[in-house]
């Protein structure tokens, strides 16, 4: 029996993935009045709640998401470079297994 999957528009995803950045800085400044040390976490938190790169459905949202953290400073442009190549070597990886 398949069990019900936490569905959720791309929209949605992005904004869960921004959200935990905005939490976890201001739970790491409220702690440490120290905003370097907040913008680390809410890098790592950002990052920690991308999408899973599963479906082609996942692959667009995880792109509209590193999209985002570039325009909110969350992930530099080298690294969101190197997501986006995950993204297509992962798509590129799907079409050869589908062959």
């Amino acid at each position: 029996m398949n069990e019900p999957r936490d569905v959720r528009t791309i929209a949605e995803v992005v904004h869960f993935a921004a959200k935990a950045a905005a939490e976890a800085y201001r739970e790491v400044f409220a702690q440490t009045k120290n905003g370097k040390a907040a913008d680390t976490a809410a890098r790592d938190a950002y990052r920690t709640n991308l999408p899973t790169l599963e479906s082609n459905v996942s692959v667009q949202a995880y792109l509209a998401a590193v999209t985002r953290g570039i325009e909110l400073h969350l992930l530099s442009p080298s690294e969101a470079k190197q997501m986006i190549w995950a993204a297509r070597v992962w798509l590129a990886a799907g079409k050869q297994v589908a062959a």
